[in-house]
């Protein structure tokens, strides 16, 4: 998928936009590997965690990883866990900081488990 993005630019000489079935496709790969093999948990008041629930865990504690949770946050259409985290993946490849960000979450042994 991302061979096939870095194709898809060097073709249109653009930037790739969220309208880029390219993006759509590589952007579900990324959030079936984050869901992959995930325990159903259930917060307090019944509401089913997400990884967005742990990539919030592990970065909160970072520098580097706080800009983005602010920013999404405090976007008040987001609503649901997975719309957070689809607008994770999403900041974090304009920001370039996927690698990074995803590295510090597996990193947090402790959240992990």
């Amino acid at each position: 998928s991302i061979q096939e993005l870095c194709r898809e630019q060097e073709r249109n000489q653009q930037p790739i936009t969220d309208a880029s079935p390219v993006l759509y496709r590589l952007c579900m790969k990324l959030e079936y590997l984050l869901q992959y093999d995930q325990k159903e948990k259930r917060g307090i008041f019944g509401n089913q965690k997400d990884y967005w629930d742990y990539i919030c865990a592990c970065l909160n504690s970072h520098k580097c990883g706080t800009n983005a949770l602010k920013c999404i946050n405090h976007t008040t259409r987001l609503k649901t866990p997975m719309g957070k985290g689809r607008a994770f993946i999403r900041y974090c490849l304009v920001q370039q900081q996927l690698a990074e960000s995803l590295q510090l979450c597996f990193l947090n042994q402790e959240v992990a488990r």
